[in-house]
């Protein structure tokens, strides 16, 4: 059970960084386009509509590895649930991780390493959060996700 567990987790781990650039990067792009010489208050609404988007992707990979998580604890078989979720959290955070360090390698100078690191703590404990809520309350992954969830079963 725990074999099939950690291939569910590594599969999502290695295509969600390329799901990740599918959904956000045609709204930071849109968001180059918009602010070429100045910002407009068309980046600023490019802006919070990709901030919600990379909310509502990070907090759905949350509700991902949770429900993976619960759905393996459930078997009677499971006797250490302690280790499925120490698996998950390592995964969880896996991604962000990933995209941070490809990002910094693109970084002109440290100003900008600095705002990559920010934004990339932002989404890891809003992220991090999600994953302790959904493990507390899972049926609160319902009302955002259940459409995605429903594919997993």
């Amino acid at each position: 059970m725990y074999w099939s567990f950690l291939f569910s987790l590594f599969v999502g781990a290695f295509v969600t960084p390329t799901l990740f650039s599918f959904v956000v990067g045609p709204l930071l792009g849109l968001l180059v386009l918009t602010s070429r010489d100045r910002m407009s208050i068309l980046s600023y609404v490019v802006i919070a509509v990709s901030f919600v988007a990379q909310v509502y992707f990070w907090v759905g990979w949350a509700s991902y590895c949770t429900f993976i998580t619960v759905l393996a604890t459930a078997d009677s078989s499971v006797t250490f649930v302690w280790l499925y979720y120490v698996t998950a959290f390592i995964f969880l955070v896996m991604p962000i991780g990933y995209l941070r360090t490809q990002e910094e390698r693109g970084a002109q100078d440290e100003a900008e390493i600095r705002r990559i690191g920010r934004g990339s703590n932002l989404y890891d404990v809003l992220t991090i959060v999600a994953f302790i809520a959904f493990c507390l309350f899972p049926s609160a992954m319902a009302v955002p996700y259940g459409w995605f969830l429903r594919f997993l079963v």
